[in-house]
């Protein structure tokens, strides 16, 4: 898979994901202790997040690095 794929993938997992939590990106920010604009840029696929805040954004949505880079047929054909 492409790069380009995989941060098309982690922008919509990291999305889908706050959303489903039920949490705004000023939240998921505060709690993974990143600046909120950080957020927007990678949910629009803008930002290209180092591993240390895929590790941190991942911990506050309680999932693993690689659920937020595989997309979500892969994930769900795993478990």
């Amino acid at each position: 898979m492409s790069i380009t794929k995989y941060k098309i993938c982690l922008s919509l997992n990291i999305k889908r994901l706050r959303k489903d939590r039920s949490l705004s990106q000023e939240k998921l920010a505060d709690q993974a202790g990143i600046d909120r604009t950080l957020v927007s840029k990678i949910e629009g696929n803008l930002g290209n997040p180092t591993l240390a805040v895929m590790v941190k954004v991942a911990t506050e949505l309680d999932v693993g690095v690689c659920d937020l880079l595989c997309p979500l047929t892969e994930r769900y054909q795993t478990k």
